[in-house]
């Protein structure tokens, strides 16, 4: 008996001896097995690497009892595979498979054709082509063919197409564009910007674009890290103080705690008569009058003290009054003499004159 062997490659042969062989003696089976004389047809002789054996099946067609056939190889794990090679043997005028070779690497972080060289570091999982060594998935924060190009900002934790660069799941928060690299606008925040701020941040801040918080906190009637929520029978900054429980449904305004529906018929005021409802400014104002009070108080009593030591004694003035009018009166007598003297000898000098 004389065989002729047909060998069929898919794949050059010459370039996969070199990859490791991995399906060799791994566990193959087939739909049916050709009972032979001589030679044992199993589906394991496919993969036992030996070209003087084969594998066989029993006929098919339409007047055989069986109309397909199929024969597999379980390789045990995943592997990146370079080439499948089929050998098959020409026995009376029949083909039947002598060999499958199924080459590639054992170990999955290296390629080239002696699977020795390590993948880019920067791969995902560290799996890369078999014979070119391009990343199929770059790590977050990298692009590129073989992932040695650093994503800009606004690309952190979003994987980018490692041919355009493109963020192909969107723009991590806080970002925005077709490459992502566009900040928020003010107002907006999220994941390719698209929620709105709450606009209830204190004194009209930004609220933060990756999370939407509002940092410094709320405006007065507003809760919550977005300040979103409006005070529910509260109000004030924080929500921290208590509507009063004479309001109507103890409902009041959120910005000033007035009632909003009224108050209690027996109460003139929505106020609440107990001092624990008064909120801590009222209080402080009350303390600051009367400190206020009591300290002008103090000034105004030294003042009309001071004012009284400097003024001298009544009998004092009195005496005073009345030696200075005495004194006049004194000056005036004796003056009144000395005045009618002057006259007599004016008069006498003018009648001198005269006669001569």
């Amino acid at each position: 008996m004389m065989c002729t062997y047909l060998l069929i490659y898919i794949g050059g042969l010459a370039l996969t001896l070199s990859y490791d062989n991995l399906s060799f003696n791994k566990v193959a089976s087939q739909s049916h097995t050709s009972i032979g004389l001589i030679y044992n047809y199993s589906a394991h002789n496919a993969v036992d690497g030996n070209t003087g054996t084969c594998m066989r099946t029993r006929d098919i067609g339409k007047t055989s009892d069986y109309k397909t056939v199929w024969w597999k190889v379980d390789l045990g794990a995943v592997y990146r595979i370079y080439s499948v090679t089929l050998l098959f043997i020409n026995y009376d005028n029949s083909e039947h498979r002598q060999q499958v070779i199924v080459q590639g690497c054992q170990n999955s972080t290296v390629y080239g054709s002696n699977c020795h060289i390590p993948c880019p570091i920067n791969c995902q999982d560290n799996i890369c082509h078999i014979k070119l060594g391009h990343c199929f998935i770059c790590q977050p924060g990298w692009t590129g063919a073989t992932c040695i190009t650093k994503c800009i900002e606004g690309w952190d934790n979003i994987v980018c197409n490692d041919v355009t660069g493109q963020c192909d799941r969107g723009c991590d928060a806080g970002w925005t564009g077709y490459f992502c690299n566009k900040e928020c606008e003010v107002g907006m925040y999220g994941f390719d910007c698209v929620n709105n701020c709450s606009g209830h941040c204190l004194n009209d801040s930004p609220c933060n674009k990756q999370t939407g918080h509002c940092e410094r906190g709320c405006k007065v009637g507003y809760i919550n890290s977005d300040c979103g929520t409006k005070c529910v029978w509260s109000y004030g900054g924080h929500c921290q103080y208590p509507c009063s429980r004479h309001c109507i449904n103890q409902t009041c305004d959120r910005f000033n705690g007035s009632c909003l529906f009224g108050y209690s018929d027996e109460y003139m005021y929505c106020e609440s008569a107990d001092s624990e409802q008064s909120p801590p400014t009222l209080t402080i104002s009350i303390a600051g009058f009367t400190v206020s009070l009591v300290i002008n108080i103090i000034v105004i009593s030294a003042l009309r003290l001071r004012r009284r030591k400097k003024l001298p004694n009544r009998n004092n003035i009195r005496s005073c009054l009345r030696s200075t009018s005495n004194r006049n009166q004194t000056n005036t007598e004796e003056e009144e003499p000395h005045y009618q003297e002057l006259k007599e000898r004016k008069k006498e000098n003018y009648q001198n004159l005269t006669q001569d």
